[in-house]
């Protein structure tokens, strides 16, 4: 996970020594404080609003599907919908990959 979060994020060695060391009594621990945080926002109500936010996504987006929809691949065509629609439940409104989804292709 922390090589993700430093290559996600472009953190340099010395910010990320600073992310692994080790909790003291005085300082807790940066890494054990985020990853509490995550846990606690990947689960319950707050899971379930996250999964209901990209579902919604989905259906407007298969709705919006005419009699003339074509695509090249289905495979690209449902990876891209189903990463911008995890974005969009991850970033809400501030979706970057919705804004830009050429994004898609470099999370991928």
């Amino acid at each position: 996970m922390t090589e993700f979060v430093q290559g996600l994020f472009g953190l340099s060695n010395e910010t990320m020594q600073r992310f692994k060391t080790p909790a003291i009594e005085e300082r807790p621990s940066f890494l054990n404080a985020a990853i509490t945080a995550m846990h606690t926002a990947m689960i319950g109500e707050h899971l379930h609003k996250m999964n209901a936010r990209a579902l919604g996504d989905v259906a407007a987006s298969i709705n919006k599907i005419g009699s003339e929809f074509e695509t090249q691949s289905l495979y690209l065509w449902l990876r891209s919908m189903m990463t911008i629609a995890t974005a969009s439940s991850l970033f809400g409104s501030h979706n970057p990959v919705r804004s830009d989804p050429s994004l898609v292709d470099s999370l991928w």
